[in-house]
């Protein structure tokens, strides 16, 4: 969905992901750039590529130690959606990265049937398509969280509820 959402609000965008995925991700999703985030200096990278100015939306999928990074990253008044936490629960923040460049964090929690179907809908309308990876059937779960921890996907996998 990243090029789709950045094509829709017309803006540039930028793309964490392992080192060696990178290039496939710039040239699948049309992405203006990316950065490994196993390198601890990526908020800097991201600072000098806008110039010094940092990034006005961030939409953190990890959470931990993502979150404290993703705020070193951000321009003067922006925001963060945090909807995830595949990096952990604890993050060690510290309060003037989001008073003195006046941040607005959001976090996103699907917790009802109605937000999710309001979703779909938003989706449905922006006309935005899942990157899906790779499809595992039911009896092949075992084969999707390996394909899953090696970490060699770019999107999502599913696994089929049928054989």
């Amino acid at each position: 969905m990243i090029q789709t959402l950045s094509e829709y609000f017309n803006h540039k965008d930028f793309y964490l992901a392992l080192g060696y995925k990178a290039e496939v991700v710039k040239e699948r999703f049309g992405v203006s750039e990316t950065f490994d985030y196993r390198d601890e200096s990526w908020p800097k990278q991201v600072r000098a590529y806008t110039d010094g100015r940092g990034v006005d939306l961030v939409v953190d999928v990890a959470g931990g130690q993502t979150f404290t990074q993703s705020l070193k990253a951000c321009a003067l008044n922006a925001r963060i959606s945090l909807i995830g936490i595949l990096d952990g629960y604890e993050s060690v923040l510290n309060p003037f990265d989001i008073i003195g460049r006046q941040i607005q964090i959001r976090g996103i929690y699907m917790e009802s049937a109605q937000e999710l179907a309001a979703l779909a809908r938003a989706c449905e309308i922006a006309q935005l398509k899942p990157c899906i990876d790779r499809v595992f059937s039911l009896d092949h779960t075992l084969e999707a969280y390996e394909y899953l921890e090696s970490q060699q996907h770019i999107g999502k996998i599913v696994i089929g509820m049928t054989s």
